[in-house]
């Protein structure tokens, strides 16, 4: 899915942005909440780093990194 980002000026002269994605639009966006927003539109649904590892297969991973 396409998402469109445009900046916009306003009466403080401050940047503030607006993305769009398919139907769903967000206007007067801080630089902050339009990099968070895209980055959760463009992450994978299933994401394998947010995975827990148990105590022994940190201790493996300790001891491959040491050698």
């Amino acid at each position: 899915m396409e998402i469109i980002i445009k900046t916009v000026k306003n009466k403080r002269d401050k940047c503030l942005f607006t993305v769009a994605c398919g139907k769903k639009r967000t206007a007067d966006l801080y630089y902050s909440e339009m990099i968070g927003l895209v980055s959760a539109l463009t992450m994978p649904e299933e994401r394998p780093t947010q995975l827990l590892l148990t105590e022994q297969q940190i201790h493996e991973i300790d001891k491959y990194l040491k050698k």
